[in-house]
């Protein structure tokens, strides 16, 4: 039977899925994600020892096929926004940059009359943020001139990685959107942006669709990674309009709520302006035949909710900290006894709150409290994107915090939305597969390969005398 495997490079894991043109699940696996923390502020990780989880990973994914299976593709996406520098024999110069580093970067320089921070934005789709390979290069230009002027090749670990399974240096459209050196609109690189930089367009990978095929593995990559020689590799996308495939949220009217280590609201929407003006992230997702998207995140949620458990459960119970989590926010009323707090501030002062807060408030008062606190955070951005235009009709609800039903009731409850819940975890690699699909012919498009591969969903309606009650609570805590 044929097969398609989808890879989704997360933030903190590595996942992959194999499935069959049927729908049916063949094998899943996860491998967590590795990284060096040489001084203070500063994340990096090693490319070759990336390389090598993949390995790892493609190896125990296919080893549950059977000799009778083909497996006719595969395809990649993933948390992106890292940086890699490449020498002259295409090995790494050094490290790769995580988007997880925070190195100072001046952009006092970059801005002039002719390139403002909205110009960039206009340009990129994203705004001008410190922790993304533009800034990286401009840190990289300053403090190590000679390593930057050295490199042959500027790339995302993604590239790289590509170049490992069939020799040829690419990036799909939407991950480039996260390098902040594509002139969006136009999908080609900005001439503006590479002089700024000193880099020649020659050094950057060649610019391709999502779902385009790239080429076979090569027969080297094909012993390292346990796939077969006649595997295909297709281009996937970043990680949230993976899932959004992964999850059939492709049409305007819809949303993906992501909830990872940041918490990112992916909205399709008809026209590119509407994300812009509205100062969200842009991706071109389907576009020019089908929707871009729009994209909110906050960023700061997924930190301060593990922080928080960590103070709350101890040090004795942190493998068990969800569960406990579950289990004891279980134990409150809806309201949590009016206990709140602000689930956005500072990390130092959020602790303190919670401090404060347990000298008279039940613990399980404020397990609860996490949830109601991000639900009505989320309820907060849907409201004013509602203002802008951006209206929707349910939530499909993906990642860690989707796995927990009561967390999902309170959502659809505060919200006053449906939650839709499909594919949970494996929502990234499985848009990954469609993608895969479509490289290779098997699939029409997106649409077509959700129906016949993407599986059911489940739906939790909001609980009308709960809704009314948070209404409540929602203004207290604004």
């Amino acid at each position: 039977m044929n097969l398609l495997a989808g890879i989704d490079l997360g933030s903190t894991a590595v996942k992959g899925i194999l499935i069959n043109e049927k729908g049916e699940i063949q094998n899943t696996h996860k491998l967590s994600a590795k990284y060096k923390f040489p001084k203070n502020d500063i994340v990096e990780f090693s490319s070759e020892g990336f390389y090598n989880t993949f390995c790892s990973l493609t190896n125990e994914l296919f080893s549950k096929a059977d000799d009778t299976d083909q497996l006719l593709s595969i395809a990649i996406s993933g948390a992106s926004g890292n940086t890699l520098l490449l020498d002259n024999n295409n090995k790494p110069l050094r490290d790769t940059i995580s988007w997880l580093d925070a190195r100072p970067v001046d952009f006092s320089e970059v801005y002039s009359d002719k390139l403002s921070k909205e110009d960039i934005r206009d340009t990129v789709g994203w705004p001008s943020i410190q922790r993304f390979p533009f800034a990286h290069m401009l840190w990289l230009k300053k403090e190590s001139q000679e390593e930057f002027d050295a490199a042959s090749r500027y790339m995302m670990n993604i590239t790289y990685l590509y170049y490992r399974l069939t020799g040829k240096f690419v990036m799909d459209n939407s991950t480039a959107t996260t390098f902040y050196l594509q002139d969006q609109k136009s999908r080609k690189w900005s001439k503006q942006l590479l002089d700024i930089l000193g880099i020649p367009e020659s050094k950057l990978p060649e610019l391709v669709p999502s779902g385009s095929f790239i080429g076979k593995i090569t027969e080297q990559a094909s012993k390292e990674t346990g796939l077969p020689k006649e595997t295909k590799i297709v281009l996937g996308s970043f990680d949230h309009p993976a899932a959004a495939r992964g999850t059939g949220v492709l049409q305007e009217g819809s949303l993906l709520l992501s909830c990872g280590t940041s918490w990112v609201g992916f909205y399709p929407i008809n026209k590119r302006d509407i994300g812009i003006k509205n100062k969200m992230l842009v991706d071109p997702f389907l576009s020019p035949d089908g929707p871009w998207a729009a994209m909110f995140s906050l960023s700061a949620i997924g930190k301060n909710i593990d922080t928080i458990l960590n103070h709350l459960v101890g040090k004795n119970n942190l493998n068990t900290k969800y569960e406990i989590f579950s289990q004891r926010a279980a134990q409150s009323p809806v309201g949590t006894n009016n206990v709140t707090f602000d689930i956005l501030q500072p990390i130092e002062q959020l602790i303190i709150d919670i401090k404060n807060l347990e000298k008279n408030a039940d613990t399980n008062d404020i397990f609860r409290a996490i949830m109601e606190v991000v639900a009505y955070e989320i309820k907060l951005n849907l409201l004013h994107h509602g203002r802008m235009g951006l209206n929707t009709k349910g939530i499909t609800m993906v990642g860690g915090a989707a796995e927990n039903k009561l967390w999902s009731q309170i959502l659809a409850d505060i919200t006053e939305q449906t939650i839709i819940l499909s594919n949970g975890q494996v929502a990234g690699a499985l848009g990954s597969t469609i993608m895969a699909g479509i490289g290779v012919g098997l699939f029409e498009n997106e649409k077509d390969g959700f129906a016949k591969i993407g599986g059911k969903s489940v739906y939790i309606n909001p609980i009308p005398q709960n809704s009314k009650m948070y209404n409540s609570f929602y203004k207290k805590y604004i």
